[in-house]
């Protein structure tokens, strides 16, 4: 997957393996709702046919997926919650067979979200596979620190700080150190260090009164904007930075 070579530090892989492990948590509270939804759809269709057990074994066993990546989110239990999704399609789709030989009737409706759920997750599957042993191998308590780090920042107040700017979905707060900024979202969907020329380079319009980093993340791209008022302090950010003047002078 294409992305800046930013991500490549040390730092920023820790950061990058908290955002994936957080993601899958996210993924893993979807596989308990859709869980909770077949077995619910199991129970009413067991009365009926024996078929029925299919989707409550399915849905219990979706159900146990997401809790477990609830409680250890790993690569490994994405699998898991992508092959289960998977069966739960492929049930569908048997359910869809058997409607249409006993009546003619093609019950094409029931089939759309069982798709898109497959879809989702085996194509996150396909996107955070690379990142397995990253995911595995970060360490716990570089976890904890990190999310004392992003909820101090996201506690503080922006007037009473010059050096801290937050997007204009007030979803995303930036640090500015000296050479580098720290960003982080709310939800810990993405976080990384950024160094002040490469945050320069990311300013989609540098003549606008209100910025926007357009930044090639490994979790996929992603636009961050900011206001006027955040966009002043990033100019007085990069006003300052020696870093910023070398780069000016290379374009």
């Amino acid at each position: 997957m294409s992305h800046d070579v930013l991500f490549d530090t040390p730092e920023n892989r820790n950061l990058l393996a908290i955002c994936t492990r957080r993601q899958i948590r996210r993924i893993g509270v979807g596989g308990i709702i859709w869980g909770l939804i077949n077995i619910a759809i199991g129970a009413l269709a067991i009365r009926e046919t024996v078929l029925g057990a299919g989707a409550l074994g399915l849905g219990a066993l979706m159900l146990g997926s997401g809790l477990w990546a609830l409680r250890r989110p790993s690569l490994g239990i994405l699998l898991a919650e992508a092959v289960t999704m998977g069966l739960l399609l492929a049930w569908n789709v048997a359910i869809a067979i058997l409607v249409l030989r006993a009546s003619g009737e093609i019950g094409v409706q029931g089939l759309i979200v069982p798709l898109l759920a497959a879809a989702a997750v085996g194509g996150q599957y396909v996107r955070l596979r690379p990142f397995r042993d990253l995911v595995a191998s970060v360490d716990p308590a570089q976890i904890k620190a990190t999310k004392q780090v992003c909820q101090s920042l996201r506690k503080l107040k922006l007037k009473n700080e010059p050096a801290v700017v937050e997007t204009a979905d007030r979803r995303s707060r930036v640090r500015l150190l000296p050479d580098r900024a720290f960003l982080v979202q709310h939800d810990l969907g993405r976080a990384f260090v950024i160094p002040c020329d490469v945050a320069a380079g990311a300013i989609a319009d540098r003549l606008a009164k209100s910025w926007k980093w357009r930044i090639e993340h490994p979790l996929g791209p992603v636009t961050y904007r900011f206001n006027k008022q955040n966009t002043e302090k990033m100019r007085a950010w990069l006003g300052q930075a020696p870093a910023l003047e070398n780069r000016e002078d290379s374009l």
